[in-house]
């Protein structure tokens, strides 16, 4: 009897794209709900409601704020822009604002920081901003110039984002006219403050106007990398430099091989930008490109992502474990139900579904839950936050969503043992003594941890193309169990594993006891 020995199996991606007879045994083929993390595969399907608000505003943003007076979410929907500071939830509408957002409007909200100032945006209304950061305190609208606001101007922009101590307006409206190549900038802000002018006409000023022009289609957003800002179009990359003087920022094309997919779906860690392109997630210093999924997970972007409701996909950063998120509507929904998570460390893809009524992600303090021992399972090697007592702290943050169907802001990282894990991995069509052989399995040692026992099954094929013979699965608990007995024979090999409740497992390796039948 001989032991086939599949080990470190969270050490590389899942691999959807090849023929699976071509991969080495220890690389899997499909997965769902798992994360990747110090060379684990981990069960990874989270989700816990922190609050709910007394209305359904149909949120569609949601910012974190940390500011003097306390820490904040600031959410940004269709009717109403409201602020949950841990225990209780303020309605901080601007006045007389939002009544020309549509349905599916709340989609269109884009926020940044200018120094500890949020400066929020939507294209059907106007920008806005929230100075002081206290509940009494409603959003204003941003000021064009000196006595006159955007919207007084009757000026809007599909995007507004911060760079320096500069703001940046990307897909220009003006009226009934669209100038969706076009981008302004304003004059540099005071510390702290807001820039007192947009208008490229005031010559105490170094505002501006300008296009990027050429055939990268329209501007769909920007964001700092390093001491340079991106502009992201549909089918080019510029880089803006400052340097002053007449011209202020100088453009140059960074490429007009890759766009970006949609708005919100650009984010940096570790001094890459990571983007979701037409048909991949690429990763860019500045200089050069990175495709994140090329060859292993690229066909599952590709066929399952809605090619109406793309445009609803949206990407954000967890500095502290260094993941990055990208999430996106499958095909026949119209809100994201599925995440790309990618540990920056090492650019591992991990797949797992949220709910499909969210609308919008980030990351900030977990104002409501505590991470302690009480609430998160467990053990230190199985859980990358720091351990504190104080839900405000850095090491205390979360990524959170919002719920477009009742605005609630949802933890989709803590675990509070009431959401189907759902998890499934499994591997196809290996050849474990070559493709002549025939072996007959006896029992399979898991490498597992978990407190809930886990389904496993076999199958077998005798042809590359042929059908896969799959047993009936067979329980295991790691708890009480050291082996299952499951007998298939054939001369490719395949195994599933997958959860049973709303506990998290982790796998390692596994363990395959066979004999060899000959060759035919």
């Amino acid at each position: 009897m001989t032991v086939l020995k599949l080990n470190s199996l969270g050490v590389q991606n899942i691999n959807f794209d090849l023929e699976p007879c071509d991969l080495p045994a220890n690389t899997l083929t499909y997965g769902t709900n798992y994360t990747l993390f110090n060379g684990k595969i981990k069960a990874s399907n989270m989700s816990y409601t922190l609050a709910t608000p007394s209305a359904n505003f149909k949120a569609g943003l949601i910012m974190p704020v940390l500011g003097d007076s306390g820490n904040f979410y600031l959410l940004l929907g269709q009717s109403a822009a409201w602020v949950y500071n841990g225990t209780s939830w303020t309605d901080v509408s601007q006045v007389g604002a939002y009544t020309g957002i549509s349905a599916g409007g709340e989609l269109l909200w884009t926020g940044c920081l200018l120094g500890n100032i949020p400066i929020v945006n939507n294209v059907q209304d106007y920008p806005a901003y929230w100075s002081p950061q206290q509940t009494a305190q409603k959003l204003q609208s941003l000021n064009f110039k000196v006595g006159q606001t955007w919207q007084a101007r009757g000026l809007s922009a599909k995007v507004v984002r911060s760079h320096k101590n500069f703001l940046f307006a990307l897909n220009l409206q003006q009226s009934s006219t669209v100038l969706a190549t076009s981008y302004r900038w304003s004059h540099p802000a005071d510390i702290n403050g807001l820039p007192y002018t947009w208008d490229e006409t005031d010559l105490a000023a170094i505002a501006g106007i300008a296009s990027v022009g050429g055939d990268m289609g329209d501007l769909v957003d920007g964001m700092t990398l390093r001491d340079n800002f991106m502009l992201y179009s549909q089918r080019g990359i510029s880089v803006l430099s400052y340097v002053g003087g007449e011209f202020v920022w100088a453009r140059n094309v960074l490429t007009t091989s890759y766009g970006l997919l949609a708005k919100n779906c650009v984010v940096e860690s570790k001094g890459y930008h990571y983007f979701l392109s037409d048909g991949d997630i690429l990763k860019t210093d500045g200089n050069s490109f990175t495709s994140v999924l090329h060859n292993q997970m690229q066909t599952q972007l590709v066929n399952n992502i809605d090619p109406i409701y793309y445009m609803n996909s949206f990407a954000y950063a967890n500095p502290i474990t260094e993941e990055i998120w990208f999430c996106v509507p499958q095909v026949g929904h119209t809100l994201p139900n599925i995440a790309f998570v990618i540990n920056a460390q090492d650019d591992l893809v991990s797949m797992r579904s949220i709910p499909n009524t969210t609308t919008g992600i980030t990351f900030g303090p977990n104002l409501q839950v505590p991470i302690l021992w009480s609430n998160v399972l467990g053990g230190w090697d199985q859980n990358p936050k720091n351990w504190t007592y104080d839900p405000t702290s850095i090491f205390s943050r979360t990524i959170v969503s919002t719920n477009n169907v009742n605005s609630a802001i949802i933890s989709l990282e803590l675990d509070d043992a009431t959401t189907t894990q759902s998890t499934l991995l499994e591997r196809t069509s290996f050849p474990v003594e070559g493709q002549e052989v025939v072996i007959t399995t006896q029992s399979v040692f898991p490498h597992i941890v978990s407190q809930d026992p886990v389904l496993i099954q076999l199958g077998s094929q005798q042809f590359v193309a042929g059908p896969i013979s799959w047993k009936a699965p067979v329980s295991f608990d790691p708890n009480t169990m050291r082996k299952v007995d499951i007998r298939t024979t054939g001369k490719l090999l395949s195994w599933r594993i997958y959860s049973t409740g709303t506990l998290p497992f982790t796998l390692t390796g596994l363990d395959i006891q066979y004999v060899v039948n000959g060759l035919r």
